[in-house]
């Protein structure tokens, strides 16, 4: 009974956003929170390298999100060119982007999410259900 929150960084972030999203794995328990943190999930939309990939990518990408029951927070630092906002590609979870800047260069950008406290902090606030 207690919340399932999936944290995912780097490519681990498409691999998460893919499982959240493959109707395929109905079965699976519920995630009530997708956190994607220095992710290529927007990048990998926009050049139809998704699941979703084909002739009629923009509609699959759209009913895969829609499918995506939890809520997504997306963490991205601007300074990290390894990441990116999902608002251009998945409007409907445009407010789940949050840009959190390490204060470092690329690429130590890349890598400096775990060690930045605002991190935890928006991830603690979206937290599901009662345990916030």
């Amino acid at each position: 009974d207690e919340p399932l929150v999936l944290i995912a960084h780097s490519l681990g972030g498409i691999i998460a956003y893919e499982y959240a999203t493959d109707g395929a794995l109905a079965d699976r328990p519920p995630i009530d929170l997708l956190v994607t943190v220095g992710s290529q999930v927007a990048l990998f939309a926009e050049y139809e390298l998704l699941h979703a990939a084909g002739a009629a990518h923009d509609h699959l990408v759209a009913s895969r999100a829609a499918q995506l029951r939890s809520r997504w927070l997306n963490i991205y630092d601007p300074d990290d060119f390894l990441s990116f906002p999902i608002a251009g590609m998945f409007p409907a979870a445009a407010d789940g982007d949050r840009s959190i800047g390490a204060g470092k260069p690329f690429p130590a950008s890349h890598t400096a999410y775990w060690t930045n406290p605002a991190v935890y902090a928006a991830i603690g606030e979206a937290f599901p259900g009662t345990y916030r």
